[in-house]
């Protein structure tokens, strides 16, 4: 049986993709064991010779590992919740790790960030590393001090549980997805909602920007790609990529190439334009019909 896709990401090179399974992350064709039950978190520090792999054994342990980058070799390994990590961000000087868990408390470095309300979705720190935000259960968005770890500011217009967060490149907003059919923009740092896109028929259960920022990726519970123009709700392309949930989604560097892993357990590749179906090597899975009907644009709010 494949484990579900729940954690994925481009490699620095920009062409090779990591995923996690149980027991093992996946690099292209490679393989690299790690003492990790269930892995569901991905994270490269910046210089791009570590890479943290988060997960553990639900309701027991939340470990985190840190591998030598690409060799794959196991650094280190650290316990650090009593329940699954979900979610890890590197800090933009790479000192600093920040883990998101359910068992309801995030962390940054040394400091525990606590006042959840439920369980712990994903994290990210603010581009100047100065903030991190974290996603929860409750449909609240945090805002925490990263030196202090006190918490500065809670936005909760979320109705359902945010499930991820992706922060726009080159600038201080961030996205959120979540159960309650939505994706949100924020400039958290001034706790201001910027915009409520609309439209899913499902829960929303990945985000991630372009690297130039103009345009937002999604996947959810309907199994449905949707590019969407960043400075509006409009949808630019969409396609049906995959039967299950799509739990993650990564694009590459150049911005040519969306990739998407599912609770079947598959990884696709994707003209990240286009959503045309790519060929792909070794365990990858490639291609499926695209959706022909153009969805219109949604109302801003």
């Amino acid at each position: 049986m494949r484990a579900p896709i729940a954690a994925l990401r481009f490699a620095p090179d920009g062409k090779t993709l990591i995923w996690g399974g149980y027991g093992e992350i996946t690099a292209g064709v490679a393989r690299f064991p790690v003492p990790i039950a269930q892995v569901h978190a991905l994270a490269l520090a910046p210089e791009g010779k570590a890479l943290a792999v988060g997960g553990g054994v639900p309701g027991e342990s939340g470990v985190v590992c840190l591998l030598d980058w690409p060799s794959g070799k196991l650094r280190e390994t650290r316990k650090l919740h009593t329940d699954l990590i979900v979610g890890l961000a590197f800090s933009s000087d790479g000192k600093t790790l920040a883990t998101a868990s359910h068992d309801g408390t995030a962390r940054c470095g040394a400091q525990k960030l606590e006042g959840h309300a439920g369980l712990v979705l994903d994290v990210a720190f603010s581009a100047d590393g100065a903030a991190v935000f974290t996603a929860c259960s409750d449909g609240s968005l945090r805002v925490f001090d990263a030196t202090t770890g006190k918490l500065t500011c809670t936005l909760s217009l979320h109705t359902d549980r945010i499930y991820a967060i992706a922060l726009q490149p080159n600038s201080p907003r961030c996205a959120t997805a979540s159960a309650d059919k939505t994706v949100r923009l924020w400039q958290p740092g001034i706790g201001r909602l910027i915009r409520i896109i609309r439209g899913f028929e499902c829960g929303v259960l990945s985000v991630a920007f372009s690297h130039d920022g103009t345009r937002l990726y999604t996947g959810g519970e309907e199994g449905i790609v949707r590019v969407i123009e960043a400075d509006s709700d409009r949808v630019l392309e969409h396609w049906k990529a995959s039967e299950g949930w799509l739990l993650r989604v990564a694009i590459s560097p150049d911005g040519k190439i969306l990739a998407t892993g599912d609770s079947a357990g598959a990884v696709r590749r994707w003209n990240a334009l286009t959503g045309a179906p790519l060929s792909s090597l070794g365990p990858l899975v490639s291609g499926a019909v695209k959706i022909q009907k153009t969805l219109g644009a949604r109302r801003r709010e």
